[in-house]
């Protein structure tokens, strides 16, 4: 009598090909997490930056105090994230419907938020994002043209 046996496929290996699989989805999920909260930050630093920009420029509305409201935007700039000297003149638009109390000014900064995690960047085609706040305040008082501080 000839006994054959029979092939039952072996289920070795199974859990380490699960693992391998779904710990890689994790980490890409846990890396574009922390990116997404640094860029986050970046906005908010961003958004900050503006604000104080704007409550400067409502207090002090004049034309010729626009290079001191660009540093004080540039000074507020600041986090882990987010490099002062990253952030140049040309970042920040500084709009006005008048310099009289009950206009308005909008300061508005632009930056690119440079993407951590290489693989996220694989994704989204770029190494970089332009991130944008724009804060918009009412003129509050006109001082003196040379009075910018």
């Amino acid at each position: 009598m000839n006994m054959q046996k029979k092939y039952i496929p072996s289920e070795k290996g199974q859990s380490l090909v699960e693992m391998a699989l779904t710990a890689t989805l994790m980490l890409f999920l846990m890396l574009a997490t922390i990116d997404f909260g640094y860029g986050f930050l970046y906005w908010i630093t961003i958004r900050d930056a503006a604000q104080e920009g704007a409550m400067f420029g409502s207090l002090h509305p004049s034309p010729a105090c626009d290079n001191t409201l660009r540093a004080w935007v540039k000074d507020s700039a600041t986090s882990a994230v987010i490099r002062t000297s990253t952030l140049q003149d040309g970042n920040i638009t500084i709009t006005r419907t008048g310099t009289n109390p009950g206009n308005s000014i909008t300061v508005t900064v632009v930056h690119n938020y440079h993407i951590l995690t290489p693989l996220v960047s694989t994704f989204t085609g770029t190494t970089s994002i332009p991130v944008k706040a724009s804060v918009t305040n009412t003129i509050l008082q006109n001082i003196a043209d040379d009075d910018c501080h």
